[in-house]
């Protein structure tokens, strides 16, 4: 058993039990797929992100963008740039997300023109830098 730690925004502490390992846990929601963990009406108001420590995951929601009013972002585009910034090709993460691949293709490109990104890579690391995701930098440097 995984003992998971959700912190909502105003700071409650939630704790679930899943059978799953932390790793995968961890692994499944930095790629968009927290819903499984945190619920479908939470999981519409942030874009989860998950921290592993040891056989313990935290989840919370990543610092508001309101300090970074220029770029603003709706929770199925941070779903798709945690996807991305964990590594998933732009068929998985449609799949996973079950748009399809003209969709993610189209957010990604409309996201490039707000962070002003000429390639994802760039795009991934403004959009950390803007604390709007947490890549897996061990998945994206396999």
């Amino acid at each position: 058993m995984t003992q998971v730690f959700i912190f909502n925004a105003s700071g409650a502490l939630q704790i679930l039990d899943f059978s799953a390992r932390a790793e995968e846990i961890a692994r499944q929601v930095n790629a968009g797929n927290w819903q499984t963990y945190v619920g479908y009406n939470q999981a519409r108001e942030f874009a989860w992100q998950a921290l592993r420590v040891g056989k313990v995951v935290i989840l919370y929601p990543p610092p508001s963008p309101d300090d970074n009013p220029i770029v603003e972002l709706r929770p199925r585009d941070l779903q798709i740039l945690q996807a991305l910034g964990s590594g998933l090709k732009m068929a998985q993460i449609a799949y996973n997300l079950q748009l399809s691949i003209k969709t993610v293709q189209n957010r990604l490109y409309k996201m490039m023109l707000k962070f002003n990104a000429k390639t994802r890579e760039e795009l991934i690391a403004k959009a950390t830098a803007l604390n709007h995701i947490l890549p897996d930098l061990e998945s994206i440097f396999d």
